[in-house]
């Protein structure tokens, strides 16, 4: 015979209400951890998040870097491009004058 308690549990579980933040809060978390110096997984744990939901929010709330974004952007690009060389601007300048690429 089976227990009285097994039949009487419901067959699906009821999942946690989905946490709420306002603005204001998600502004003060992202602070928090970039003024802090703790890794986002520490301060997420002070708060009761996950730290990928800290990081998401880092994205919307945080302030724009120094010098803005097209500055950044600028300098990534400048430093992955090869620096040239005196070799390769003789070739160039011979593949230019003989018409050949």
């Amino acid at each position: 015979m089976k227990d009285n308690k097994t039949m009487t549990r419901p067959v699906i579980e009821t999942k946690m209400p989905r946490k709420k933040f306002d603005k204001a809060f998600k502004e003060r978390a992202v602070e928090l951890w970039l003024t802090s110096g703790k890794a986002a997984t520490e301060v997420a744990a002070e708060l009761g998040i996950h730290s990928q939901r800290l990081s998401a929010w880092r994205t919307r709330f945080a302030p724009p870097p120094p010098g803005g974004v097209g500055a950044a952007a600028r300098s990534a690009a400048a430093t992955n491009s090869k620096p040239k060389t005196p070799a390769c601007d003789a070739r160039m300048t011979i593949c230019a004058s003989s018409g050949t690429f």
